[in-house]
């Protein structure tokens, strides 16, 4: 829930999955993507399997694709998006500047996965020295929810060596009205040697403005500050991580333990492991206490 952490949509959520890429040549590939999630407490399940073709050459990239997406709400109602997807970047001015472009278009009159609507999306992102770079970012969604659309643009530096400073203004707006909002998020990592190394950071979002126009300093369900600290050790072929963050909004306020390892058992064979533990106080007087372990494998044939 800090910088680069769990998204809260999969809070409380069992999910599994595969995916698998080829590349037969250079400059093609093919990658293959599915997962079922649950959530724990109500038993809704996410079903999305997808599938895509990418192009890469030197100053250009082209995808096209095929997505399936099923949700299945408590009431047993399905809620289905077929969709093909198409997108492009370009890299321009000597690789300064990237220009990005992709369209989720439902078909078969499906289109009312609410994780997956009908999307179209724009990028921009123009390199202003070695340490910065300006990011704009400009969506579009059709669903069965209505339609609604995103603006974003902002800042990515690293002012200093280990340091990674976020910053960016943004619109959303849909039949409710517009939503105005800034985020900031600042981590530092810091290397001690060649095998230890500890970092921490701040994340931030507030609302300048809700649907009725209305100038406020925070929204419950939106504006957050989290902190974070953690660190690694990593040898050859073994790593392990750990972190712990604190995160506090007008809802609730959360507390996650992060610990995980990865590495190599022999060539091509990689395994991981992962624990989770989160205490969360909502304003209301509720408390939950929530943890999760997951495994991982991967096979990477040797050519």
């Amino acid at each position: 829930f800090g910088l680069g952490q769990e998204r809260s949509g999969e809070a409380g959520t069992r999910k599994y999955g595969v995916d698998a890429a080829y590349r037969p040549t250079t400059n093609v590939s093919l990658t293959g993507d599915a997962y079922r999630q649950y959530k724990l407490y109500t038993l809704e399940q996410k079903d999305m399997a997808e599938m895509k073709v990418r192009y890469a050459a030197k100053v250009y990239e082209l995808y096209a694709g095929l997505r399936h997406a099923e949700d299945t709400d408590v009431n047993g109602g399905v809620f289905t998006s077929e969709q093909v997807i198409a997108g492009a970047k370009y890299n321009l001015l000597r690789d300064r500047l990237v220009l990005s472009a992709q369209r989720d278009q439902s078909v078969l009159d499906k289109n009312a996965s609410v994780q997956y609507p009908s999307r179209t999306s724009l990028g921009a992102d123009y390199k202003l020295n070695d340490s910065a770079t300006l990011v704009v970012r400009q969506e579009f969604t059709q669903g069965a929810d209505g339609r609604a659309s995103l603006t974003q643009a902002g800042l990515n530096a690293s002012p200093w060596t280990g340091a990674q400073v976020n910053s960016s203004l943004g619109q959303q707006l849909n039949e409710n009205g517009a939503r105005v909002f800034s985020s900031m998020g600042l981590k530092q990592a810091w290397k001690i040697n060649a095998k230890w190394s500890v970092d921490g950071g701040v994340d931030s979002s507030a609302t300048i403005k809700r649907p009725n126009h209305a100038l406020i300093m925070s929204s419950a369900d939106s504006d957050f500050t989290a902190v974070s600290l953690g660190a690694a050790y990593r040898l050859k072929k073994w790593a392990w991580t750990g972190r712990a963050e604190r995160r506090h909004s007008a809802a609730d306020d959360k507390t996650g333990l992060f610990t995980g390892m990865n590495g190599e058992l022999r060539d091509g064979i990689g395994v991981s492991a992962g624990l989770q533990g989160f205490n969360t106080d909502y304003s209301s007087g509720d408390r939950k206490r929530s943890g999760d372990l997951r495994l991982g494998a991967a096979y990477r044939p040797a050519k």
